[in-house]
């Protein structure tokens, strides 16, 4: 390995390992009684860990969730403004994600604040060690936050937040539905004294809406905290993914019957403490990933020799101090990250081959790549005006150092609700070890790329006062060398390069009423455009220029009687872009809209739900050929206790 493997993780130890991750929302009243983020949050609170006062953040809420249509993360996030999601599997099995016109591999996940962003492809983001039941809260930025959060938070950020241990409360859950569908589900907490604990685990199956679409997810998540007012606030958390699908026209369609299984283990020490008008805090994470693909599920052609095997280890720590004072809240701090890989297909050749588990075969590939940055931020008021800005500095060993900055304004016009804001951001995304390595019979990846680089403005206006809100936002973001998977018409293989520069104009507009009235409870809406003024020119694009031109979405929740509630929630999409069908011909995406329902009933610790996803039975393709599901129904029941 190119670092010294112990020397860092006794870096992590020193760390003291644990908090938020960087940037989040800790925050005391300033001394002009203006708070500079919306609510007042204590360091290991994890609460908002984007500033809402300067940035465009949108929140998902528990009971958003909970009345939702949904059993995934990419269920959920598929109806946020400015956020694409093209699912290849049923129910989250796979998604890709992305924001404001950006690539899948361009948005950067959080769990808790702990930066989980997968370094072989973007394709695994979602591959989150918790179950949607467990979240609590999703919060997105919409835009860069590189200055806060390094490398890959290129076009957006994501953060999810599971629930805490301060309620004595558990609850079981199961539910089933066409093509097989099942679903398992416990959560327990309780707290004692300083001592608190939060356990879930989930199970969801199904024999597949079509051949090969079956699925299997397992998730199991802990968490364990401590706090004492000597010592400070701990946490320690923990948590398994283990999946398996039939990976139906994945990534072939002369090949269809594909097969692909994944686990991940991640785990996070934190620790926090307020020293008067400073704040300490460390954290130390890991996450391993496993991840087997099989071109041939059954009876494999001549030509295929083995499967792809790819294990990927973050090791990440972090120092963070925050310190409040009459010139507002400053927080300065440092990361390290390592990221590592073994594969049969991925990286350089190892000196020493290393046994894949499970299998007489072994790993014959690999590289690691180190990532050290330091940060600076302020944020002030004056009055009615917010500021915030920051710097960033990082050195990667594969790819050198570079320095990013970002600024946001705000207004506050007093009492009335109305708010204008700006910003202008600076971006950066390392390659992906797929975009650096990979290759097979129709691709060649390229171990010269460069980082991609942006620069984002943007503005807007919002109104939030009593049970209304609405945002105007426009947006416009230059970026230079992009990183897209390419050929030309005549190629019989795609690669993997920089393309120039591609500029993403945009414009959000969200509008919300949420009477919490005995009909009608909420109702929301959002419209998104974007436009793109780069054109793959005699290049096809697999990719970065395959965008969301046009996405609306409305959702409402309706009480029909006591305790009786429906939620509906429909959303258009028209992509640009085209893909190749069977027969080897380019195809332009078709728009479509889709509408979702749930239907549910609360009698004390019960709770029953019956819903539909796609009610019209659309016909619809996110990704490719990759045909989504018809009309889709489910039910189940809750009991909390």
């Amino acid at each position: 390995m190119k670092v010294n493997l112990s020397s860092f993780l006794g870096f992590m130890l020193l760390s003291l390992v644990s908090v938020e991750g960087v940037a989040q929302n800790d925050t005391t009243a300033i001394a002009s009684s203006k708070e500079l983020d919306e609510v007042i949050v204590k360091a290991t609170q994890r609460k908002n860990t984007f500033s809402k006062l300067t940035r465009v953040v949108a929140t998902i809420t528990k009971e958003d969730l909970k009345v939702s249509p949904i059993h995934s993360v990419a269920d959920v996030l598929s109806y946020a403004a400015g956020v694409d999601i093209r699912t290849r599997g049923p129910i989250g099995v796979q998604a890709d994600i992305s924001v404001r016109g950006g690539s899948f591999d361009q948005v950067l996940i959080l769990l808790n604040g702990v930066n989980i962003t997968d370094p072989q492809t973007g394709h695994h983001n979602l591959n989150l060690p918790v179950d949607i039941s467990a979240i609590e809260r999703i919060e997105i930025l919409q835009g860069p936050g590189a200055r806060s959060f390094g490398p890959n938070a290129f076009s957006g950020a994501i953060n999810f937040i599971t629930a805490s241990s301060t309620n004595h409360q558990t609850r079981v859950s199961v539910a089933g539905g066409d093509f097989g569908f099942l679903s398992l589900g416990a959560i327990t907490s309780a707290s004692k004294g300083n001592f608190g604990v939060f356990v879930s685990a989930n199970r969801q199956q199904s024999s597949g809406y079509v051949n090969n679409t079956d699925f299997e997810v397992n998730s199991y998540y802990g968490s364990f905290t401590y706090k004492n007012k000597k010592i400070g606030d701990v946490e320690l958390s923990t948590g398994v993914q283990d999946k398996g699908f039939g990976a139906n026209s994945f990534y072939s369609v002369k090949y269809p019957n594909e097969y692909e299984a994944t686990k991940t283990y991640f785990s996070s020490l934190r620790w926090g403490k307020d020293f008067g008008i400073f704040n300490l805090s460390a954290t130390g994470y890991w996450r391993r990933h496993f991840d087997r693909f099989e071109l041939f599920r059954y009876d494999p052609l001549p030509f295929y020799k083995f499967h792809n095997y790819h294990r990927t280890d973050i090791y990440g720590g972090n120092l963070k101090l925050t310190v409040f004072s009459l010139l507002g809240k400053t927080l300065v701090g440092t990361e390290l990250r390592e990221e590592e890989i073994l594969s049969n297909v991925l990286g350089n050749t190892l000196s020493k081959p290393v046994k894949i588990i499970g299998t007489n075969l072994f790993y014959t590939n690999g590289v690691d790549r180190l990532n050290t940055s330091a940060f600076l931020e302020h944020s002030c008021s004056f009055k009615n005006l917010f500021l915030s800005a920051g710097l960033m500095f990082n050195h990667s060993n594969d790819f050198g150092s570079s320095w990013y900055w970002g600024t946001d304004a705000s207004y506050i016009f007093g009492g009335s609700g109305l708010k204008v804001f700006a910003s202008a951001n600076q971006s950066y995304r390392l390659p992906t070890f797929t975009d650096l390595y990979y290759k097979s019979a129709v691709h060649d990846g390229n171990p010269n790329l460069k980082p991609e680089k942006a620069i984002t403005y943007e503005g807007g206006i919002k109104y939030e006062k009593g049970a209304w809100m609405g945002q105007v936002v426009a947006y416009r973001r230059l970026a230079d060398n992009s990183i897209d998977r390419v050929k030309l018409p005549t190629d019989a293989k795609t690669t993997t390069r920089n393309l120039t520069d591609i500029h993403t104009t945009g414009v959000e507009l969200t509008a919300a009423y949420n009477p919490n009235r005995k009909v009608l409870k909420a109702i929301t809406a959002s419209y998104t455009y974007q436009t793109q003024d780069k054109s793959s020119n005699e290049y096809i694009s697999m990719y970065v220029l395959d965008y969301l031109t046009y996405k609306g979405t409305l959702s409402g929740t309706v009480g029909l009687a006591k305790d009786l509630s429906l939620n509906v929630r429909g959303c258009y999409q028209d992509r640009k872009g085209t893909y190749t069908n069977p027969n080897g011909v380019e195809v332009a995406y078709s728009p479509f809209f889709t509408l979702d329902a749930k239907l549910m009933y609360t009698y004390r610790a019960f709770s029953i739900f019956a819903e539909a996803s796609n009610v019209l039975g659309e016909r619809y393709y996110d990704l490719g050929n990759i045909p989504q599901p018809l009309r889709w129904f489910k039910g189940g029941i809750a009991v909390t206790f």
